[in-house]
């Protein structure tokens, strides 16, 4: 009887475990274009048009929050909804990062999926503001050893004018220091003793427009 009983143990746990709960897949973001002028936007008055919204449909997912952050103020809008497509209304002149977050009823997780830029044309001066900086190398949260890091970024400027970077680092996310200022290269060697660092790039224009990229942290080890 107690052979029989141990035999059983095995599958009676198996049986009573809990079935995993599958986490939100990313969106795939389609609309408006990345790097676009997004000339198909519908102008509400002589400041504002209203931009539409679209990205793919992400498994296990319940709701989207999509977020849309104006580069050069840095504030952001955000609006929830169960569907793949959202309309907002945005003052013309400024470029754009947007980005969108999967959810679900049954996780805690939240997933981000890429994020994309875009300029709403409108501005007075018929300029347009650079877009904000994408950081290449290293990663956010890399380790890396001491000695020479090459730091590395990419800057997009639909005006297609002569672009210069500023690469900002530091010790803290509150006191970065400018190590190459307007420089005309994508990229930038630093030593770099142990520690942990936190940097950005902030690209210029021919006009001193400006826009900045996230901060990324890195870790720098013996």
């Amino acid at each position: 009887m107690r052979k029989l009983f141990l035999y059983f143990l095995p599958l009676l746990i198996i049986t009573c475990s809990k079935p995993s709960i599958p986490e939100p897949e990313a969106a795939v973001l389609l609309a408006p274009d990345n790097l676009d002028s997004c000339t198909t936007a519908f102008s509400v008055n002589s400041t504002q048009s209203q931009v539409s919204f679209r990205w793919s449909t992400a498994l296990h997912t319940d709701q989207y929050t999509l977020v849309v952050r104006n580069i050069d103020t840095n504030q952001e809008v955000k609006e929830s909804t169960p569907v793949t497509t959202l309309n907002q209304v945005l003052e013309k002149g400024f470029a754009y990062q947007w980005w969108v977050v999967s959810s679900s009823e049954q996780s805690l997780t939240e997933v981000r999926s890429g994020s994309w830029q875009f300029y709403l044309e409108g501005s007075v001066s018929g300029q347009h503001l650079p877009f904000a900086t994408r950081l290449i190398n290293p990663s956010d949260d890399e380790i890396l050893t001491t000695g020479s890091v090459e730091f590395s970024w990419e800057g997009n400027d639909l005006d297609g004018g002569v672009l210069r970077y500023s690469l900002f680092l530091g010790t803290s996310i509150e006191n970065l220091t400018a190590v190459a200022e307007k420089i005309s290269t994508s990229s930038h060697v630093e030593t770099l003793d142990e520690g942990v660092y936190f940097w950005k790039v902030t690209t210029f224009d021919s006009d001193e427009n400006s826009a900045s990229s996230v901060t990324y942290r890195l870790q720098v080890t013996d």
